[in-house]
């Protein structure tokens, strides 16, 4: 039988403290609720074993290709930027398939590929939003 993955968000596991969404294989189908391995985020991050509702599993299973193609979930809910059209936008992720993320910003949604995003850090990312840019530069917040 293939492993169940799922990509699992903060919301799904409060007790674990996450800032981020993770992915996890179903390790055990128990009716009431099943245990997931968490994996991750980078290699040298750990492990954690958690118990999670069947009803969250099936809402956040992925294909399990997910684990070896570049891990797009783990950029859901991150602030980051992109360039579209020689204008850099700072926003984030919202959603993702096939290859393209869809990137929320105050100026509406973009779709980028996932190579074209770039993460930033929460307080790189307010510290962008506060600062005005001066009238010869294209950037759009």
């Amino acid at each position: 039988m293939p492993q169940t993955v799922v990509l699992l968000y903060p919301s799904d596991i409060p007790d674990l403290g996450l800032d981020f969404p993770r992915y996890g294989i179903v390790s055990s189908r128990g009716r009431a609720m099943k245990t997931v391995r968490g994996l991750p985020r980078a290699d040298d991050g750990e492990e954690v074993t958690t118990s999670v509702a069947p009803a969250t599993v099936t809402s956040r299973q992925v294909p399990a290709d997910e684990l070896t193609n570049e891990r797009p979930g783990l950029a859901l809910f991150r602030p980051g930027t992109v360039i579209s059209n020689d204008t850099t936008h700072h926003g984030q992720v919202t959603a993702y398939n096939n290859g393209v993320y869809e990137f929320l910003t105050s100026s509406g949604p973009l779709e980028v590929p996932y190579d074209e995003f770039q993460e930033v850090a929460p307080a790189i990312a307010i510290f962008i939003v506060a600062s005005r840019p001066s009238a010869g530069n294209r950037l759009a917040i």
